[in-house]
């Protein structure tokens, strides 16, 4: 099972659903099924597209301010805050990771 807590599995949800969209609108656009598969920024595009989604539903999710509660034992106020991670990094973290990966991606592929 993955490490995740609260909503983190999203992640994989939007990047998938980036990656098909991004797919699709390709598909659409050049007629040629095969055309994400054999550009050199169709991939990168879709990491970058999939990084600004999770990157604005990271940081909507982190609104949450918290709740104090009070610890019946001891009396003293315990804050609680929902995370929302994927293998211990944060949605927001995730985005950054892919737009990353993404112009590391086309900077190679520029260079070659």
């Amino acid at each position: 099972m993955l490490n995740s807590s609260g909503k983190g599995p999203v992640v994989l949800l939007v990047s998938g659903l980036c990656g098909a969209l991004t797919q699709f609108i390709f598909e659409k656009i050049t007629g040629d099924p095969e055309f994400m598969d054999n550009s050199s920024w169709g991939i990168p595009l879709a990491l970058i597209l999939s990084g600004i989604v999770n990157i604005i539903i990271g940081s909507r999710l982190s609104r949450d301010k918290g709740k104090f509660y009070i610890d019946k034992d001891t009396g003293l106020e315990v804050f609680y805050r929902q995370e929302h991670k994927l293998l211990n990094m944060g949605i927001t973290t995730w985005g950054v990771i892919f737009i990353s990966f993404a112009l590391l991606v086309l900077f190679v592929e520029a260079i070659r």
